[in-house]
């Protein structure tokens, strides 16, 4: 019974390994390219293409079937449009924050399926490596995306980290993934409770994440040789 149930996730994995890594790179190009652009027209719009770039691929990278797919894209383009109205306007609506709710919950679901699928898989190829890398990522950015949230609904939320302009979450993206793998330079500190509660659970994730993965991993990987 086992083997029926993950069998067909196996087979997923390796048909969707280049899946998997052009969603890779779009989320790496989200997270670091807009910040190159900083102050200049120019960041608005690539924040914009690759959120929307990464939310097209995170559907084609976790449907099963043609249904899911048409439905999925039916679904990515309505984030699109709402988040098009609501999160890259020059001031905060309740569009703005309809658009957050939205990211965090789409990026939590497609998080959740990648983390199923990694532990369904008994076998560890390039495919579940690319998915865990990628619930790591999705990890940080929903992080980045609470703080900004935050920060943004009672402002001095976060010290050392203002919102200069909603359309860039770079700083809070950076933030996020630095409490993420506590590394922690101590330029930027949480000084609200929701603020430091978020930071708490962020830093608990990082490690107990990557413990727990390699762990699984390399017991799949010595069962498999085995």
């Amino acid at each position: 019974m086992q083997h029926i149930i993950s069998k067909p996730f196996t087979i997923i994995n390796r048909l969707l390994e280049r899946r998997y890594r052009s969603l890779l790179i779009a989320l790496v190009a989200m997270i670091i390219l807009p910040s190159f652009f900083e102050g200049s027209r120019y960041q608005g719009l690539l924040s914009f293409f690759f959120n929307s770039l990464t939310i097209l691929l995170c559907i084609y990278a976790v449907h099963e079937t043609k249904r899911q797919l048409h439905g999925g894209i039916l679904l990515a383009l309505v984030v699109i449009i709402v988040n098009q109205f609501g999160v890259f306007k020059s001031e905060a609506t309740l569009d703005f924050y309809l658009s957050f709710i939205i990211y965090l919950v789409f990026y939590a679901f497609v998080a959740y399926t990648l983390l199923k699928m990694i532990i369904a898989t008994e076998e560890v190829n390039i495919g579940v490596l690319y998915a865990a890398v990628l619930v790591y990522l999705l990890i940080g950015i929903i992080g980045g995306y609470l703080l900004m949230l935050i920060e943004n609904a009672s402002p001095g939320s976060i010290n050392n980290l203002h919102i200069e302009n909603i359309t860039n979450p770079s700083k809070f993206f950076y933030f996020s993934f630095i409490t993420l793998s506590t590394l922690g330079y101590g330029d930027i500190t949480p000084a609200s409770p929701p603020a430091r509660s978020i930071c708490m659970i962020l830093s608990t994730a990082g490690p107990l994440y990557l413990t727990i993965l390699v762990a699984l991993l390399v017991s799949r990987f010595d069962h498999a040789e085995l």
